[in-house]
């Protein structure tokens, strides 16, 4: 994740002024490739992962995202999250 531009997604951050704002657009990106990877693929499972599974857990530290958050940056940060899997 040190390798990517994470420019663009560190734009949606700061604009939404997001709740979780205190979690970094490279955390957000990280747990989302990671989820993406698991194929886990909706907020909801996302945040219950962050919750009980401890890979996610090391990725989030604290404090942990929860649903609206997770949904919020991907929503906002659509078209910015798609790059990361190429």
């Amino acid at each position: 994740m040190e390798q990517i531009d994470l420019k663009p997604l560190y734009r949606v951050c700061r604009e939404d002024s997001c709740e979780g704002a205190s979690i970094g657009a490279g955390t957000m990106s990280t747990l989302f490739v990671y989820a993406y990877l698991q194929e886990w693929w909706l907020s909801q499972q996302i945040e219950e992962k962050c919750q009980d599974e401890i890979f996610f857990r090391v990725i989030t530290a604290s404090p942990m995202p929860d649903y609206g958050t997770i949904e919020q940056f991907r929503k906002n940060g659509q078209g910015r999250i798609q790059y990361l899997s190429v």
